[in-house]
């Protein structure tokens, strides 16, 4: 056979392949979001862990998981939380697997105990549910995880994430390098909002906002301008409007944009200035949300967490939902990418934005 016959198949079935597996993943998608393919499920906890698995798999039904209620396996006699219902306990749940045809069910490790995980399964044994247990370690990433048999027990064996130099130094040059490119790239584009933004409304085409970086430093962020002018002093009078959780103020219907602001926030083109927040070395391509000072005023220990390193101008709330996330979310997105930092996490997240900007979801 000639070289480049075996070139060519190789060429041809790599590329078959990986488009093949990208239409199934696409298709089980879709499936998944039109609830022809997803299992019905239970959550089994009532704590926090257990409302932020139900709240993610609410807001991602192509992952296949459609939550209909909680299993009380800690007798807190609650009747419903975030609007779904408590079946009942673990002693009734046998039942209540026949009675909602119920496929699996994710218990909360934080809210269960081995005994209680034991009592679990042991219901569950002549039932075909499948049973997925969080380790109930806030912020942990699967690629830490070593699971180590001994003695005839599962342990967890953690590796341990540390920013060494050379891991700074790394993504440093990456900033530099993207955000130079993007930079020159979309300079025509910045002059031609520049303008929409100047002629369409008064006041300056940047806005500039006080936010707080890596290590609690404050900084000027710049954006695009898509308020009115003076948007801020009338902040007051709308927090009546809130449709935010936490300390965010949030609006879909803000009086306050601008018609050409809005078309900016769709596209996330009010945020191209911030590539010279990257340059100057305040922000990073990739990071937590660029936080305001009363908000950093607010936070407890584990919050200030995510001012070890530097904000971004994307991360994984941004790939993950972006405004319409609570602050809880936020805060737990925030917390693990800086828990599980790396620089695959980072080129996954920008890999990943493009067609988070796309689809344009949660941004008003």
């Amino acid at each position: 056979m000639s070289r480049s016959f075996i070139v060519s198949l190789l060429v041809f079935c790599l590329a078959t392949t990986a488009i093949g597996r990208l239409a199934v993943r696409r298709v089980s998608h879709v499936l998944n979001a039109r609830g022809v393919t997803s299992q019905s499920t239970l959550i089994a906890g009532c704590n926090e862990e257990a409302r932020t698995l139900a709240r993610t798999l609410r807001r991602r039904p192509w992952m296949g998981f459609e939550v209909c209620g909680f299993v009380d396996v800690g007798h807190t006699g609650q009747d419903s939380i975030d609007g779904l219902p408590v079946m009942g306990g673990i002693d009734g749940i046998q039942a209540i697997v026949r009675q909602h045809g119920i496929g699996s069910i994710v218990v909360a490790g934080s809210a269960v105990g081995a005994g209680t995980l034991q009592q679990l399964d042991t219901a569950l044994t002549d039932t075909q549910v499948t049973v997925r247990v969080s380790p109930g370690l806030p912020n942990l990433g699967a690629a830490r995880v070593i699971v180590e048999p001994v003695d005839g027990m599962a342990l967890f064996s953690l590796r341990r994430q540390r920013f060494s130099r050379r891991q700074r130094v790394l993504k440093r040059a990456l900033d530099v390098t993207i955000a130079s490119g993007l930079l020159v790239v979309s300079l025509p584009a910045m002059a031609v909002v520049a303008v929409l933004v100047k002629v369409t409304s008064p006041g300056p085409v940047l806005f500039r906002q006080r936010r707080v970086g890596a290590g609690g430093r404050t900084f000027t962020i710049y954006k695009f301008r898509t308020m009115v002018d003076g948007a801020e002093r009338q902040l007051s009078t709308l927090q009546a409007h809130n449709e935010a959780d936490g300390i965010l103020f949030k609006m879909r219907r803000d009086p306050r944009v601008t018609p050409v602001g809005r078309v900016l926030r769709r596209l996330a083109a009010d945020e191209l200035p911030q590539l010279i927040n990257v340059l100057m070395g305040d922000m990073s391509m990739v990071g937590p949300r660029p936080a305001l000072p009363e908000e950093t005023a607010r936070y407890d220990e584990r919050w200030r967490d995510r001012l070890r390193v530097k904000p971004g101008l994307t991360g994984l709330w941004q790939v993950n939902g972006r405004h319409d996330l609570g602050f809880d979310d936020y805060v737990r997105y925030d917390l693990f990418y800086v828990t599980n930092w790396s620089l695959t996490l980072d080129l996954y997240i920008l890999a990943k934005t493009l067609p988070a900007l796309i689809s344009a979801r949660g941004s008003y």
